[in-house]
């Protein structure tokens, strides 16, 4: 009828409530979006593609297409799981050409790749605006010279820019002198000198 007592404290740790958030669901390609998780007191991103960081509570995302991102947080070894997910919508693509360089007084084209509902905005050298593709300017001048911008925005609200320089040179003026008489006799010779060109 021997007896002996122990005791032993077992300690029941709450399971975290986790929630995580995003800045933007949607973002074009290319672009970033913050990710948000709260509840708990470490955190584990997955996948970890196109984050800043897979182990703290805020990593910035840059995914390359739409992506479900899984945050599980723990707090004293208990843990729970949530996820948000990243819509990545495609970028156009823009492409510019034109027929430059050119003389003055040609027609200078220069255009953009069409992309179908896209919207397009040109500013340009001498004051050139426009919300079309493709362009014209009938008697280009010097002053049409410089860096052309275009802006293409897609139905998704997407866009992009690209710029390139277009280059109207002035025509020169022929031009032919002689240092003496252009009558010559055989076996004479005159220098003959051509000015205003470059070859």
């Amino acid at each position: 009828n021997c007896s002996d007592t122990a005791t032993v404290t077992v300690i029941v740790n709450s399971i975290p409530t986790v929630t995580a958030s995003v800045d933007s669901s949607t973002i074009c390609s290319g672009t970033s979006t913050n990710l948000t998780a709260t509840g708990a007191t470490t955190y584990a991103w997955v996948p970890t593609t196109g984050l800043s960081s897979s182990t703290i509570a805020n990593p910035t995302a840059t995914p390359l297409t739409t992506t479900t991102y899984t945050v599980t947080g723990t707090t004293n070894g208990c843990s729970d799981t949530t996820s948000v997910t990243v819509s990545v919508n495609p970028t156009p693509s823009l492409t510019l050409s034109s027929n430059s360089p050119l003389c003055d007084s040609l027609t200078l084209n220069f255009s953009a790749n069409f992309v179908s509902g896209a919207t397009y905005n040109w500013t340009g050298a001498n004051g050139f605006s426009s919300t079309s593709p493709s362009n014209s300017i009938t008697i280009a001048t010097v002053a049409d010279s410089g860096w052309y911008y275009c802006t293409i925005t897609g139905s998704n609200g997407c866009g992009r820019s690209d710029s390139m320089l277009i280059i109207v040179s002035p025509t020169p003026y022929a031009f032919i002198s002689s240092n003496g008489a252009t009558e010559l006799c055989l076996g004479d010779s005159v220098i003959l000198t051509a000015t205003t060109g470059n070859s």
